[in-house]
């Protein structure tokens, strides 16, 4: 069965529903949205929890730097990512953002069993704060 991409530039298959209300609700909560810090680092942390996502996340990232790589070469390969792209985007982005709930705050709750959902909840917390 062929992939389902865009019908118009106005709306999107079922396959991209979820993908695209992650985006529409970060821009939305991320709307004017500035972050300050008055951090110096003075020594390195090492923890195996974040450390073992942040290797995550640079695999992650890895694998989505081949992929757009392989599509700058074969154009068509393009259609063959497109359904699970932004889900490697998502898991670098969750991974980043638990290792940060961490480091910022002592938070676990991103390594932990249906961290996910927790990761959503803290991060929309500290927005709204």
């Amino acid at each position: 069965m062929p992939m389902a991409l865009l019908d118009s530039p106005n709306s999107t298959s079922k396959l991209f529903a979820t993908h695209l209300n992650y985006v529409k609700s970060i821009e939305l909560i991320t709307k004017n949205l500035s972050i300050h810090t008055d951090v110096s680092v003075k020594n390195s942390l090492r923890h195996p929890k974040f450390e073992k996502f942040l290797k995550l996340s640079e695999v992650t990232q890895q694998s989505i730097d081949n992929e757009l790589n392989t599509c700058a070469n074969e154009p068509g390969y393009v259609q063959v990512i497109a359904s699970w792209i932004s889900v490697k985007c998502y898991y670098k982005l969750y991974y980043l953002e638990s290792v940060f709930l961490f480091l910022a705050f002592g938070s676990e709750v991103g390594f932990n069993h249906g961290g996910h959902t927790g990761v959503r909840r803290s991060l929309h917390s500290l927005i709204k704060q």
